[in-house]
């Protein structure tokens, strides 16, 4: 008798069975080339932050006090995202540039991907998340595409969300491995606080639902959910001063004034029709017929949808939960839509997705293949010879908008602390944001204030300031090309 050969492990991963599912495949595959294209855009403030951070842990342990630039010298600070900046320094100390740039790819189409399959498996119709993918790509896309910390968020956003929805269908103690992965959280990026909220919102939806249940275990955890998730907050190197980094960021609206990812929607139109859009059509949806979906589910995506309201940084995580969660709505209204001649265009379709992705699996070969210097092409490499030997021996500090001060910061280590600021906006009190953002615009008496008494200046010629500091007398221009002006004051 012949014994039954035991099917390979690779078997488990199932092709899409439709052309409906190869089309979500060619869409990914499309994200993941636009992804590409806009790559080297991804290269800002945040970046060249992230590394001069990661560089403070790695040779001087976890920092605790300002002693990178001038104007916050000395001042308490409490760097949430200290682990994500070390991973990301490793990486560039690993293989470049390059390296940070594929993990940006990799984890924003991967967390895509993986939020697609979560609504699937929560019971959304392929077709809906057909539908819903692109919104929630192009929110990625126009918001959270910057190599930065927050990427490496995506994922645990989406696994976040997975244990969450599951717990809120079926009952089950593995949700409380929500409680680690938070704590992991906190210490990669500050967006751990919606985290939390999602965390909380849990138990608090568990509570209620087993609020006349006799049994103790549900109620447990529902207490454990609601409680442990403002305590994971907490399990840093810096312990309840991570309260200060939160008081800081989430809660001043002075900050939310002066920073322009934390302004609301409204202050970008292109971003927030589509996100209103959306969140009109989820309204929609839930009017026109009853949602059989879990209190969790509603309650998370108005969180996430208020979150985005009030601060643009935060559409992505209302992208990404409207793809998983909100595919699930959509899905009931799209049940009769299905085409009967839907398999005779699966060849078709697989042909696109898989032409689709060889070419993405191609131009990502060649875009890793390019050095540093490509990757930073929209920061003057020219710049820096004259900057340093203005500044050779401590001959001066630098005064250089938040656009340049990090990228001086990583490029030339001997500037640390003779910058003025950088992009850690929380370290500056209100009145030095005032003057910073009048510095900018140069409307104002006396704007030219804040970069008094240094001796190098590094402007974004797009701003007022570069327009007006280059025709001052007594300043010689070092540097100009058509985004960057540096001057020497005389």
């Amino acid at each position: 008798m012949a014994t039954r050969q035991r099917r390979p492990a690779i078997a488990r991963i199932r092709a899409p069975r439709s052309a409906t599912g190869w089309a979500v495949l060619t869409c990914l595959a499309a994200f993941g080339l636009l992804c590409l294209h806009v790559l080297r855009q991804g290269y800002q403030q945040d970046t060249w932050l992230a590394l001069v951070a990661g560089r403070e842990v790695a040779t001087r342990g976890i920092p605790h006090h300002d002693a990178l630039t001038v104007i916050s010298a000395g001042r308490s600070w409490v760097d949430a995202q200290w682990a994500s900046q070390l991973a990301m320094y490793g990486m560039d100390r690993l293989l470049g540039l390059r390296l940070l740039g594929a993990v940006q790819v990799l984890f924003s189409v991967g967390s895509l991907a993986a939020a697609a399959a979560l609504a699937r498996r929560l019971g959304a119709s392929a077709l809906a998340v057909l539908l819903m993918l692109p919104w929630a790509a192009f929110l990625l896309l126009e918001v959270g595409f910057e190599v930065r910390p927050q990427t490496l968020a995506y994922p645990l956003f989406v696994a976040l969300l997975a244990l969450l929805a599951s717990d809120a269908r079926a009952h089950a103690s593995r949700v409380l491995w929500s409680l680690p992965l938070l704590a992991l959280w906190g210490n990669v990026h500050g967006s751990a606080a919606l985290a939390a909220a999602l965390v909380m919102l849990r138990g608090v939806t568990l509570a209620w639902s087993e609020r006349h249940a006799r049994a103790a275990g549900p109620v447990i955890r529902a207490a454990v959910l609601t409680v442990g998730a403002f305590g994971c907050l907490l399990v840093t190197p810096y312990g309840s001063a991570t309260l200060s980094y939160y008081d800081h960021t989430l809660l001043a609206s002075t900050f939310h004034r002066y920073v322009s990812e934390w302004r609301p929607l409204t202050a970008a139109p292109k971003v927030a029709v589509p996100a209103f859009a959306l969140m009109a059509a989820m309204l929609w949806t839930a009017l026109r017929r009853p949602l059989r979906v879990p209190a969790w589910d509603r309650l998370a995506l108005l969180l996430t949808a208020g979150a985005a309201v009030l601060a643009l940084r935060n559409v992505v995580w209302f992208g990404l939960a409207t793809l998983a969660l909100g595919s699930v709505w959509f899905a009931p209204l799209l049940e009769r839509s299905a085409s009967a001649g839907a398999m005779v265009r699966v060849g078709m379709h697989r042909a696109l997705a898989l032409g689709a992705c060889t070419t993405l699996l191609a131009i990502a070969v060649l875009t890793v293949d390019h050095g540093d210097g490509w990757f930073s092409s929209r920061y003057p490499a020219a710049a820096l010879a004259p900057i340093a030997a203005a500044t050779r021996h401590g001959r001066g500090d630098v005064f250089a908008d938040d656009r340049y001060a990090d990228w001086l910061l990583w490029r030339i280590p001997a500037l640390r602390g003779r910058v003025a600021y950088d992009a850690r906006f929380e370290l500056l009190h209100t009145s030095e944001l005032a003057s910073l953002a009048a510095f900018a615009r140069a409307a104002t008496p006396g704007w030219p204030a804040p970069a008094a008494g240094y001796r190098v200046l590094v402007l974004d010629r797009r701003t007022s300031a570069a327009a007006r500091f280059g025709r001052l007398p007594g300043e010689r221009v070092l540097f100009r090309d058509r985004r960057t002006l540096v001057l020497l004051s005389g």
